[in-house]
């Protein structure tokens, strides 16, 4: 009687031992800061901004993300709970109006700051639930937009300099006709010939002139 309820104690007291232990693994892992991870991310320029979007492992809330645009003109994005599963996110391909990627892992957080020609004045963020994507919008400021528009219109009426292209693809078209015309009515230079001619050279005499001044 006296051995069995030794052996009740000491079964008793393992079998308490295992719940304990059990237990506070259970509460570790329920309650642990899990990390989520940044798979890959993808820059794709616009014309009023920047599209960035992340790829995760998990969904996360609004209180995961901040965002600011610093005067140095680097504009960065902080995930908080969020790790990175590999190196090559730095090494993603950048648009023209980005100039530099940073990708910096702190204990708990992960920042990806964006070197930009132009500052950026507002940004959004959406959630794609289905793909756990992270949809960031970057917009720049509506004076970065204007110089934009002016500078896309200098280049635009740059390329348009000189004559209209279907008039001088014309004259081209009818001063060579009329020089072969002429040379093959008669082996010397005829009045069509030297129509023909005339025609060739002052229409790119004249293309030069319209694109100098």
């Amino acid at each position: 009687m006296r051995q069995y309820i030794c052996h009740w104690y000491v079964h008793g007291k393992i079998s308490k031992k295992i719940y304990f232990f059990l237990l506070s693994f259970l509460l570790s892992v329920l309650y642990s800061d899990e990390v989520i991870v940044l798979k890959n991310l993808d820059i794709d320029a616009k014309t009023n901004g920047l599209i960035i979007k992340l790829n995760l492992s998990e969904p996360i809330t609004d209180n995961d993300i901040s965002a600011w645009q610093a005067k140095s003109g680097w504009f960065y994005i902080t995930l908080y709970q969020i790790g990175h599963d590999s190196s090559d996110l730095s090494l993603v391909p950048l648009p023209d109006d980005v100039l530099d990627l940073e990708i910096i892992q702190n204990e708990k957080s992960i920042q990806i700051g964006l070197k930009m020609r132009q500052l950026i004045e507002n940004y959004e963020f959406s959630y794609n639930k289905d793909e756990n994507l992270l949809i960031s919008s970057l917009h720049y400021s509506t004076r970065a937009l204007s110089i934009l528009d002016s500078n896309r219109e200098f280049k635009r009426l740059d390329q348009t300099k000189g004559m209209h292209e279907g008039i001088k693809k014309w004259l081209i078209l009818t001063g060579t006709g009329l020089t072969l015309a002429g040379s093959l009515e008669n082996k010397d230079m005829n009045s069509k010939s030297k129509i023909g001619i005339i025609i060739l050279i002052s229409t790119f005499i004249i293309d030069g002139l319209w694109k100098i001044l």
